[in-house]
């Protein structure tokens, strides 16, 4: 327990922690705990046989990775499938595996720098209402997150991603897409912003 740290906070949080010394491999990667069922079922319906020691003995499963007990890359390659029989989104299937697949890996380093239409770089040149194009940064289970060239993040919230509801930010938007939000709300003491994806014109 944390002083301070909330369940929404801690909901907004745990997709970006990382823990090295727990016990769970999965708090390693960028797999949010609400997935981690997701990743059970993979390995309960497609983890592969345990790999063997030298002399033939085989390891615990205990010491070994996720990523070596599934075929990560089959998976993806029938991730449509493989999401329908989970039951899950086949863009948050591919998350799952890709972040199991490179632990370490911070998506944000390989998208492009975001383009700015406004040319906004401190949160106060923000306009209320101007549209902005950004780079998604990060997708998670309450919205995404997208850079728009000032030095926090705005939030695009799920609720504010269609006219009508949207079930999963992954079926919407993806790490590196290149769009255009409108201000919808800018808070400088707290350094937030929030974005909206609605009546974009």
């Amino acid at each position: 327990k944390v002083k301070g740290l909330g369940p929404k906070t801690f909901e907004q949080a745990a997709g970006f922690l990382r823990v090295y010394s727990g016990t769970e491999e999965l708090d390693t990667t960028g797999v949010h705990p609400e997935s981690y069922h997701v990743v059970q079922k993979l390995l309960k319906e497609f983890a592969t046989s345990e790999p063997k020691k030298a002399g033939g003995k085989k390891e615990s499963t205990s010491t070994i990775s996720i990523r070596d007990r599934l075929p990560i890359a089959d998976l993806l390659k029938r991730s449509t499938q493989v999401a329908e029989s989970l039951k899950v989104g086949a863009p948050t299937l591919e998350d799952i595996l890709r972040s199991v697949q490179a632990p370490g890996r911070d998506p944000r380093s390989s998208v492009q720098p975001a383009l700015l239409r406004s040319g906004a770089m401190e949160m106060n040149d923000l306009v209320l209402g101007a549209i902005v194009k950004g780079t998604v940064r990060n997708v998670v289970p309450f919205g995404a997150f997208v850079d728009i060239g000032v030095k926090n993040d705005g939030l695009l919230h799920i609720s504010e991603m269609a006219v009508g509801r949207v079930a999963d930010p992954h079926s919407v938007v993806k790490p590196g897409d290149v769009i255009e939000v409108r201000v919808l709300e800018v808070d400088a003491v707290r350094k937030r912003v929030s974005l909206s994806l609605k009546n974009i014109q």
